[in-house]
């Protein structure tokens, strides 16, 4: 999606798509990149591009982690438990059309391809969740 939100800017002067900063916490005397950002009710990160991970969490994301420059490249995840998941998601139908809700929104905001979408809504609709 973003090489082709690219190419559209440059070939047909259509502005790639935007979003807000992530939300840094106030005050930081230094960056701690699994610190330092403001979280949602769910422990992600505020701001930046959304993804269907996050705005449909089975997890707490953290996208770097603290110590050798090596371990800023690599995210993980803190999964939610089954209790957890069970609130978000009363069904597995629930949680499969709050993934293709949000995958939808991401095509039409040019996040995604629509290729994209269909592989996330295959992965959605084989997980086991709730």
């Amino acid at each position: 999606a973003a090489w082709r939100s690219l190419d559209a800017w440059v070939r047909n002067g259509v502005p790639a798509p935007r979003a807000v900063p992530m939300e840094l916490k106030a005050g930081l005397k230094t960056f701690v990149p699994d610190r330092a950002f403001v979280l949602d009710a769910h422990g992600n990160a505020k701001g930046g591009v959304r993804s269907v991970a996050v705005d449909v969490p089975t997890a707490r994301w953290v996208g770097a982690k603290s110590g050798g420059f090596r371990c800023m490249f690599y995210g993980y995840p803190f999964k939610f438990g089954a209790e957890e998941l069970k609130k978000l998601y009363p069904t597995h139908a629930a949680y499969v059309q709050k993934v293709r809700a949000r995958a939808d929104q991401l095509v039409k905001e040019r996040w995604l391809t629509s290729t994209d979408r269909d592989e996330i809504l295959r992965e959605a609709e084989r997980a086991g969740i709730p």
